[in-house]
């Protein structure tokens, strides 16, 4: 275990593009998906929607960011996300039930800014039972998700819990690593390197050497 984490009892955790990384298909029905979104809500053609994206994201760098200077708000590209059939791309991950089953003594909560039926059948397909969550805390529960605050607030209360007993994982700074880092709690990076947390894992896999 990393010293960092022995005062840890609870785990928060993100679930897309958490649990699972994204294949190239997926990535490019996403990108397409965007598109069309963009297209539909501004009401203009796909080409000049790919034009007005692409641009401000080259710009901001931030999918939700770009989503939110184009006016169509913070939660749009969550929205995207949601439309996608994730049945084409994800299977049972036997690497990720046992991952949970190392973790066992650790008490696991759901903070996502999805809706709570698309994280079930995520679960669902990834082979995840719900009854391994104390909670799982979605944008419908709350008045303002991620990165407000509001879902790790609510989450610690459910628990018991305090800032200093729990760890956010997640692949997302602006949302999992730095709102919970100001609470306190301490945060681990997946599938990457972060500047802003406390540790970076390659992939979720290797958050067992951290925690155990």
């Amino acid at each position: 275990m990393d010293e960092k984490f022995k005062n840890i009892k609870y785990c928060l955790w993100d679930v897309d593009l958490t649990f699972y990384t994204v294949s190239p298909q997926m990535k490019e029905e996403f990108i397409n998906k965007i598109y069309e979104y963009v297209s539909q809500k501004l009401k203009v053609p796909i080409d000049e929607a790919k034009q007005r994206y692409d641009k401000e994201f080259k710009r901001i760098k931030s999918k939700t960011a770009t989503m939110e200077s184009l006016g169509l708000g913070k939660y749009a590209i969550q929205e995207v996300i949601d439309s996608i059939d994730k049945r084409k791309y994800l299977e049972k991950d036997s690497r990720l039930i046992q991952l949970f089953k190392d973790l066992k003594q650790y008490k696991h909560t759901i903070i996502t800014n999805s809706t709570r039926a698309s994280i079930k059948e995520t679960l669902k397909i990834l082979g995840l039972n719900e009854n391994l969550f104390e909670a799982i805390i979605t944008k419908e529960d709350v008045s303002a998700y991620k990165p407000d605050p509001e879902p790790f607030l609510r989450a610690m209360a459910i628990l018991g819990a305090k800032p200093k007993e729990c760890v956010s994982v997640g692949d997302v700074e602006k949302s999992d690593i730095i709102p919970p880092r100001k609470l306190g709690m301490k945060t681990i990076f997946v599938w990457g390197k972060s500047n802003h947390a406390d540790t970076s894992a390659p992939t979720i896999y290797k958050i067992k050497k951290l925690l155990v």
